[in-house]
């Protein structure tokens, strides 16, 4: 026994000299995996450093765009070889097709190191980044509904015609022959009661993050005179610039008011009568009140700050802002009565707006009537009524739009709950999104 095990032992001596040639026919392979390896790391690396820094250019310019400087966004291009010395080539231009977009872009030139070994000795990379300004994802749709809340469903309930696609983050109500043209686009259920016409029905989709928007500031007024109250009374005009301590009152017609008025203190202005003309802006700060009632023209602004109503009485036509700004009042409200024609944004922040019939808000560049909730979460709700037309965006993301009764609007209509209750007529209008405001910017590739 002892023998054989001898034997056996003497044979695998006998064979130890033969590890050393498969070690050195197996060394250059080992070497070259990790050289391979670390040339690997070190591309990947190079790669990361570049695309951040493409990235970083792409979100600066994209920041001067929405910031309104065009000229700087081609400046941004340092940011890249400032970021990564090693890059060559940098260009950080500016797009608008199919969004408002900055595009940047760069390549690098690496050193192969151990790949040199195998005929690599250098390796070219190259980085893209596209940033996005402007509107945002959700104007795709015509129609957007922003909550996530399956308890009430984006709503059409008679005769309604959507062309375009619509979205919801809940779910989706069609129960009275509604028209889409679009896809029906939700991230809960769909649920098809009538006798609808629609593109196709997709639920279980990714949920869309609500755009938000800057609200302009209001216009402030310069070189004014002061004054206690102001009374006109028919046929009169009243030249520059009043900032008044009490009310303001505008009685007759053929009034010609040039130039701007600010009352202060919760002072209210009004005016009664017909045919007046302010050439200028009507502002109420302190919680008053502005009423403007038949055919009266303003050609500035009309703005109620600290929680006072604005109120358009019949024909009037006002060719600026229509604001109600940070207000903490329920009763802050802007109210369309009656063939109004506004030609600038409406904006209630930390109010709501009502349109009553036969409005047009049409500044044939994106007009906007927002209604954006304050913190205390006062107002944020849009209410249409009868036979309005509107080329732009209705805006809510803090609230309700209602439609209910023989609506039109040409543009997009978005809030966190959309219910249309009455052969509304809503197309999706890219052209109507060219200025609105947009919060920040986002990388989109």
């Amino acid at each position: 026994m002892v023998k054989a095990e001898l034997n056996v032992w003497s044979r695998l001596r006998a064979r130890h000299g033969q590890v050393l040639p498969l070690v050195a026919l197996g060394l250059p392979l080992i070497i070259g995996m990790a050289g391979l390896s670390i040339t690997i790391g070190s591309l990947y690396l190079s790669e990361t450093r570049l695309q951040n820094a493409v990235d970083a250019a792409a979100l600066a310019g994209a920041q001067e765009m929405a910031a309104g400087d065009a000229n700087a966004v081609a400046s941004q291009s340092a940011l890249i070889t400032q970021n990564d010395p090693a890059a060559a080539n940098p260009t950080v231009t500016a797009e608008n097709t199919p969004f408002d977009t900055v595009v940047a872009s760069a390549t690098a030139t690496i050193p192969g190191s151990f790949a040199a070994l195998f005929g690599h000795k250098t390796f070219t990379l190259t980085a893209r980044a596209v940033a996005q300004y402007g509107p945002g994802p959700a104007f795709d749709y015509a129609v957007f509904q922003g909550s996530t809340s399956t308890s009430s469903p984006l709503t059409f309930n008679g005769g309604d015609t959507v062309t375009g696609s619509i979205h919801s983050n809940g779910n989706i109500d069609l129960t009275g022959s509604v028209s889409i043209s679009g896809a029906v686009n939700a991230a809960g259920t769909i649920k098809e009661t009538g006798n609808d016409s629609t593109g196709p029905l997709e639920p279980n989709q990714s949920v869309v993050a609500m755009p938000k928007w800057d609200v302009p500031a209001p216009p402030t007024v310069e070189s004014a005179s002061t004054t206690s109250s102001i009374t006109l009374n028919g046929n009169q005009t009243l030249q520059g610039n009043w900032i008044v301590t009490g009310s303001v009152t505008i009685n007759g017609s053929n009034n010609v008011i040039d130039g701007t008025i600010e009352t202060t203190n919760g002072a209210s202005i009004n005016v009664n009568g017909a045919s007046n003309v302010i050439t200028g802006s009507l502002i109420a700060l302190g919680g008053g009140n502005i009423a403007i009632g038949g055919d009266n023209t303003v050609d500035g602004s009309v703005v109620a700050s600290g929680g006072g109503s604005i109120t358009y009485g019949g024909n009037d036509t006002i060719e600026g802002t229509t604001e109600i700004d940070n207000t903490t009042s329920s009763n802050a409200t802007i109210t369309l009565n009656g063939s109004i024609v506004a030609k600038g944004p409406v904006l209630a922040q930390g109010g709501s707006i009502s349109l009553n019939g036969n409005d047009q808000a049409d500044n044939g560049a994106g007009l906007v009537i927002a209604a954006l909730a304050n913190s205390q979460g006062v107002g944020g709700d849009i209410t249409v009524n009868g036979g309005v037309s509107c080329t732009g965006v209705l805006y809510a993301p803090n609230g309700t739009i209602v439609f209910n009764g023989g609506d039109a609007v040409s543009g997009a209509v978005v809030a966190d709950y959309v219910t249309a209750n009455g052969s509304v007529s809503i197309a999706w209008n890219a052209q109507t999104l060219t200025n609105l405001p947009s919060a920040g910017v986002a990388l989109i590739q």
